[in-house]
């Protein structure tokens, strides 16, 4: 039993670091200009931790610059849903 709690503490962890990193990625690409990609890192964040308004406003951020305004405005749904009280979505 104690080997499945610490397991379960770094795994907790983990998860974490891995969302921050993914995120991290996001808005290296997003700096590049290379939206595609920042979409893709903003997705597998979402994917590890769909928990974080921040991804999912970003993602929204990143279809509105492609012009794929539908997406964006679900991402941001999303982001508010998420998190009601998330400040840049107001």
């Amino acid at each position: 039993m104690h080997f499945t709690l610490e397991f379960a503490k770094f795994y907790s962890r983990y998860i974490i670091v891995l969302a921050k990193a993914h995120y991290s990625l996001g808005i290296t690409y997003g700096a590049l200009g290379k939206h595609l990609d920042k979409i893709r890192e903003y997705r597998e964040t979402i994917r590890i931790q769909p928990s974080l308004a921040g991804a999912h406003f970003k993602l929204g951020v990143a279809h509105a610059a492609l012009e794929r305004h539908q997406e964006a405005g679900e991402h941001y749904k999303q982001a508010l849903k998420v998190d009601p009280g998330y400040p840049l979505t107001h």
